[in-house]
């Protein structure tokens, strides 16, 4: 690898030209190390080495930076699927270009599967930042362009990440996030958790509070471990993603916590994340059924579940129909404390 590659990985992935003549290299330099493919160029004036992440060589080659939930998931943030690049540009770039041919100008950017923020600061375009803007100012983008579960499930990962030391970005700063937001995602902020592993349980969760059921997130359980939740005395929630558990071990593992959770006289329920997005008034019946039949509750709290139980919600996947601020906000509450 030549010294010039070794630069780039050091020192933000992505350089000018000028800025490598600055730092001692020469045009010789830059031929060389172009000619034996440790470095290419990305966009006129722009170099990078070829380990670097694809959608960042796009947003450089159009020319800004990533940002939004593109920016965050190069984090490692917990995103929810988009098949669109979002990029921010300064606010008097030109000349952009497409994101897989530095050639040809950027005119449509529906068909090149990408979204044009004219908002990008340059002054913080340095290394580590050259291709993916902080992410304070990633977040921020969400706050603006984002519903109720994709802003909740976004900051919940942050959090999440900065308790498990990956990121610095703890509550302080998301309180700040959230001043410089839109009025309208203010009151989302007491929504935020953090504890949740994934996008999957945030959703599960924030389903919860909405039908007053007293989800509380990563429960701990002796001779088990962690759990993803807890809805009653006894009776817990496992939520199933298929990367860790479609697998063989992943599956031998599951069935031995339940097996564990049974042995130690509790019920443990589990739903994947298709059920519930498309199948949530079943998930909540199943619930409301094991809640009714939950020893630690009393015979009045078991029937109010087991008549809860018999009238399943009509709602399915449309999240934007549960309202995460209900009158069954005091409901939520009055659960939550039966098994405190």
């Amino acid at each position: 690898m030549s010294n010039i590659a070794h630069h780039l990985r050091d020192n933000g992935l992505f350089l000018r030209r000028r800025d490598l003549i600055s730092a001692g290299f020469t045009s010789a330099e830059l031929r060389s190390a172009l000619g034996d493919h440790s470095i290419f160029r990305v966009r006129q004036g722009w170099f990078t080495v070829p380990a670097a992440p694809e959608d960042a060589i796009r947003a450089v080659r159009i020319g800004g930076r990533l940002t939004g939930l593109s920016a965050l998931s190069s984090y490692g943030v917990w995103t929810p699927r988009s098949l669109r690049l979002d990029v921010a540009v300064p606010t008097d770039a030109r000349a952009l270009r497409t994101p897989n041919d530095m050639r040809k100008r950027l005119v449509d950017t529906d068909a090149a599967g990408c979204t044009i923020s004219w908002t990008d600061d340059s002054a913080t375009r340095r290394p580590p930042h050259t291709w993916r803007v902080p992410i304070h100012e990633a977040l921020l983008r969400v706050l603006h362009t984002g519903d109720l579960l994709t802003v909740v499930t976004c900051v919940d990962s942050v959090l999440n990440l900065h308790r498990r030391r990956v990121l610095r970005f703890g509550e302080d700063a998301v309180d700040r996030v959230f001043a410089a937001g839109p009025k309208r995602v203010h009151r989302w902020r007491e929504l935020v958790d953090g504890r949740a592993d994934s996008g999957g349980e945030t959703e599960f969760r924030l389903r919860c509070r909405a039908r007053g059921i007293p989800f509380r997130p990563q429960s701990s359980v002796p001779g088990v471990g962690r759990v993803d939740g807890r809805i009653g005395p006894t009776t817990f929630v496992e939520i199933d993603g298929a990367a860790t558990h479609d697998t063989p071990e992943g599956f031998a593992e599951d069935r031995r916590r339940d097996l564990a959770m049974a042995v130690g006289g509790r019920r443990p329920l589990r739903f994947t994340y298709r059920q519930i997005h498309d199948e949530w008034r079943w998930c909540e019946a199943g619930m409301c059924a094991a809640l009714a039949l939950d020893p630690g509750f009393s015979t009045r709290e078991r029937s109010y579940w087991r008549a809860r139980s018999l009238v399943p919600t009509q709602n399915d996947g449309d999240f934007a129909r549960f309202c995460p601020f209900p009158a069954e906000n005091e409901l939520f509450r009055r659960n939550l404390r039966r098994f405190e």
